[in-house]
């Protein structure tokens, strides 16, 4: 029998300790720091769905650990019901495409988180282009960490067209991933126009001073003959049609692409280059991408066209294309302009918020230099009373030599005349009862 345990075993029982007091909604546990324990996806199933159910956790480390696509999946199906926390980090884990797309559809909902890092994992363009098509209709996340992910130009570029109508986003960490230097400048500086801005109207002007205005989107146009997907989609390739497949979903940029897309998707199929599940995955990756690009009436009416044809056939299952079909709409709708309205009158409420809760905090710090001074001041007007009454005792005459010698005593004792309580110690050392009436009634 051993009488110690392993250092493995007692990781484990701290882990399911904390776990435990999350499930049970522990009131004292707001933050929970579980960096380098050697977590896996396991063990982020289970915290997943411990905050489920939890409403006190605001912040929640995870960073230098195991994590991978399934325990990133769960833990952003978490935040689609979690409302509490404000901060994940899952920086040094192993991230992909998979776990960074469950997050871009969770905080397309979202409105509670504003801080997320997924720093050195290994996201790719796809993740990287779920992550920014979910800024283009969360308002709340300020904070975007992404160093390290292998991110390319097509990546970039989404989080660049996304900043062109975001205007919460302070911070876009892209640090070591492979973007060229004009895309990353671009970037920064339309992050740092995002930082600086009091409004987003002020954010939008200004952005449209730097780059113009917004291309507008519009599905019934023809193909960009210049875009990286027309590219990409009439370049000879001997390699198998899957490559050439996965290459494209992430460079999708409107509904009009989804449909060249679908339409190769199809014919591949029905040539027996790819098989039905291959057909089937692909169909909802790519219509997973246009979804967040269904702005305008023309674009998420040509959308569900496609959502329909693929579903008759058979390229989508019933759950999946109404998946798709509220991730559009979700799309559509956050780009009404009462919405976009609505939006604004929030954030202008809240700035009106801050700044009454700052004159509140300095009218607090006021009155309470006033209190102060006003307790200075009686204990002024108690020692000037105290005073006062042993000289009119003095000057009356009333005292005997010894109540003078007392009165000399308690004088010579005394080293602040201010301090009500000093006086009163001096006087008890004393011991003379003359002089301690003389004080209550300078004191009364």
């Amino acid at each position: 029998m051993r009488l110690f345990k392993s250092k493995a075993e007692k990781v484990k029982a701290e882990i399911d300790k904390i776990i435990g007091r999350i499930a049970s909604n522990d009131l004292t546990l707001t933050e929970v720091v579980l960096n380098g324990r050697g977590l896996g996806d396991d063990e982020a199933v289970r915290i997943a769905a411990a905050l489920r159910v939890n409403s006190h956790v605001t912040k929640l480390y995870l960073d230098v650990n195991n994590i991978g696509d399934a325990g990133a999946t769960s833990l952003a199906g978490m935040l689609s019901v979690n409302s509490t926390i404000t901060l994940l980090t899952l920086g040094n884990n192993k991230i992909g495409h998979v776990g960074a797309t469950a997050f871009g559809k969770a905080l397309r909902t979202n409105s509670a988180i504003t801080e997320l890092y997924l720093d050195n994992n290994n996201i790719g363009d796809a993740g990287a282009t779920s992550l920014a098509g979910m800024l283009s209709v969360n308002f709340t996340i300020t904070q975007l960490h992404l160093d390290d992910n292998k991110i390319g130009h097509v990546g970039a570029t989404a989080f660049g067209k996304a900043l062109r109508t975001n205007s919460a986003i302070t911070r876009l960490s892209l640090y070591d991933n492979n973007i060229d230097a004009d895309l990353s400048t671009r970037i920064d500086k339309l992050v740092e126009i995002n930082k600086n801005s009091t409004s987003s109207d002020e954010a939008r002007r200004r952005k449209t001073e730097l780059l113009g205005p917004p291309p507008a989107t519009t599905a019934g146009a023809s193909a960009n003959l210049e875009s990286r997907f027309y590219a990409k989609l009439m370049e000879e390739d001997d390699r198998n049609v899957n490559f050439k497949l996965s290459e494209l979903i992430p460079l999708i940029e409107d509904a009009h692409d989804a449909v060249f897309f679908y339409t190769l998707l199809n014919f591949s199929y029905k040539s027996g280059g790819i098989t039905a599940p291959d057909r089937s995955r692909y169909a909802f990756d790519g219509l997973c991408v246009a979804s967040v690009t269904t702005s305008c009436t023309a674009s998420i009416v040509l959308f569900k066209l496609l959502l329909e044809k693929a579903s008759n056939d058979g390229a989508l299952t019933a759950a999946a294309k109404f998946e798709l079909d509220r991730e559009a709409e979700v799309t559509h709708t956050s780009h009404a302009p009462f919405v976009q309205e609505l939006r604004e009158r929030i954030r202008s409420n809240a700035a009106r918020i801050d700044g009454l809760e700052a004159n509140a905090e300095a009218l607090s710090r006021s009155v309470e230099k006033l209190r102060a001074g006003i307790r200075h001041q009686g204990r002024v007007q108690a020692a000037v009373g105290m005073a006062g009454a042993v000289l009119n005792a003095v000057s009356l005459g009333i005292m005997g030599p010894m109540l003078s010698a007392a009165v000399n005593a308690t004088i010579g004792s005394i080293v602040d005349f201010g301090d009500v309580i000093h006086l009163q110690a001096v006087v008890a050392a004393v011991g003379d009862a003359s002089v301690k009436e003389a004080l209550d009634a300078g004191l009364a």
